[in-house]
Formats: structure tokens, C-alpha cells, sequence
């Protein structure tokens, strides 16, 4: 309860957020990333020490290190690339943005789905050289992220919710 109440006082929105991902790779001094997306449309990158450091000084100090602040929109989804060197961010409008998840700064966005249809799920292809994404115009699209653009579109005749890559 203490990392959620920590979280959620980083934004002055009152619903706090509402998407969340961990940076599965392991900064350099052993603690990972949590990103968190707020329906202000910010997201919040924290660090949180790592066991070892919890253990050795008794409490878990979260470190705020920076704010992407580019969505007008609530973030909905958010999904860092299998080396946590890119965190994809899906909000309300419909667009996928692309960050440098070490410097927090943003270098692209993913133009695919319908206006205005919320980002519902990203998957990262384990290379980190595609993304799935699903949103609410019924379509999944399978992006190439060296180009930024759509490889394919798959559509379906409800909204898929999910999307997800097989390990191989």
C-alpha cells in the first residue's frame, strides 16, 4: 500500500493512476523503473532501490526521476521494450508515443489507429524491434520500430483488449 500511496502523490490529479509498468532490466545501481500514467495525461518514472538496498537501510525511498508530459489525454497503457531502453505510452487520443527511457525524452509517435479510440494494450516483440498495440477502433496493429510505421492491421469485429507475443 505504501508504493501506491507514494505513487499516486506524484500527480496533482485526484484519480492518480491509471496505467502502470516495471522496467524489467535492472538500472545501474540494481533498482528498477515504474513508470506510472495518470488521467491527467502525465506519467511519472520512478525508481525503486532494490531488495538489497530496502534490506540493508530498513525502508523503501522511491526517487522521482522524471515527468514525460507530452498526452493531453489519459494515459492508458504503458509498456517498456524488453532492454528498458524505450517506454511506449498509449493514451485516449488514439497515438502511441515513444520515449527515451533513460533521458525521458520523447523521439516519436505511432499514427495508426482511429482518432479520438482509446489505447487499450501494448506488447513489445522480445527483439524490442515490434509493437502490438489494440485500441478501440477494433484494430490490433503490428508496428516496425525502426521505421515507426504499421507492417499490418488486423481487425476484428469487437474491440480487442489484449494483445500479447509469444516467447518465440
Amino acid at each position: 500500500g505504501n508504493l501506491i500511496q507514494r505513487a499516486q502523490s506524484i500527480s496533482d490529479d485526484t484519480i492518480g493512476a491509471i496505467a502502470l509498468a516495471w522496467n524489467e532490466s535492472k538500472d545501474l545501481d540494481g533498482g528498477r523503473l515504474l513508470a506510472a500514467g495518470y488521467n491527467d495525461g502525465n506519467v511519472a518514472i520512478s525508481r525503486i532501490p532494490a531488495s538489497d538496498d530496502v534490506q540493508a537501510t530498513g525502508s523503501a525511498a522511491i526517487e522521482l526521476l522524471g515527468m514525460l508530459e507530452r498526452s493531453s489525454r489519459g494515459v492508458t497503457i504503458l509498456a517498456f521494450s524488453p532492454n528498458g531502453q524505450v517506454l511506449a505510452t498509449g493514451d485516449r487520443s488514439g497515438q502511441i508515443n515513444l520515449w527515451d527511457a533513460q533521458s525521458f525524452s520523447w523521439f516519436g509517435v505511432l499514427e495508426g489507429h482511429q482518432r479520438d479510440k482509446t489505447l487499450f494494450d501494448l506488447a513489445w516483440s522480445a527483439d524490442g524491434e515490434h509493437l502490438l498495440s489494440a485500441a478501440g477502433d477494433g484494430q490490433v496493429i503490428l508496428w516496425d520500430l525502426l521505421t515507426l510505421e504499421p507492417i499490418h492491421h488486423f481487425e476484428g469485429a469487437t474491440d480487442p483488449l489484449a494483445v500479447s507475443y509469444s516467447t518465440d
